[in-house]
């Protein structure tokens, strides 16, 4: 939960524009907390928090990380004041720096040009079907 605003906090710049949305999560977040949680069962009832707290966090990350719309001095106050979870964006940065977690093809042989590589190929097709040949056996064969 962030911090209750005081005139002692020298807010940086750019803040004006990130916090209406901000105070709009927040506003979420009391309405979820406050919410009743009649017949659900307490995962059930916390996943709305869990939401709303991701929404402000992605917002934030979103901002400074992908748009590059926030300073990095306002990108801190946030973290510290608690409008966004520092870890949870620590997961999602190192998502992003690993290529999404994708495996990236790279081929095992690596050729000069395709001519040699389909003439590899077709060797080692012809000698892997002689081999089947030669195991292979039918009903015939084994009267």
């Amino acid at each position: 939960m962030p911090k209750v605003r005081t005139n002692r906090i020298t807010y940086p710049d750019g803040w004006e524009l990130i916090e209406p949305t901000l105070l709009e999560l927040d506003a979420k977040m009391r309405e979820a907390q406050n919410d009743p949680n009649d017949g659900k069962r307490k995962c059930e009832a916390l996943w709305p928090i869990f939401k709303i707290s991701h929404q402000r966090s992605r917002y934030v990350f979103d901002l400074y990380h992908k748009r590059n719309a926030i300073s990095k001095e306002l990108y801190e106050f946030c973290l510290d004041q608690g409008y966004a979870d520092r870890y949870l964006i620590a997961k999602w940065k190192k998502f992003d720096e690993c290529g999404s977690f994708a495996l990236q093809w790279q081929p095992f042989i690596s050729t000069p040009n395709t001519d040699e590589y389909d003439k590899i190929f077709q060797s080692i097709k012809a000698s892997m079907d002689e081999i089947v040949e030669q195991l292979s056996w039918t009903d015939e064969d084994s009267d």
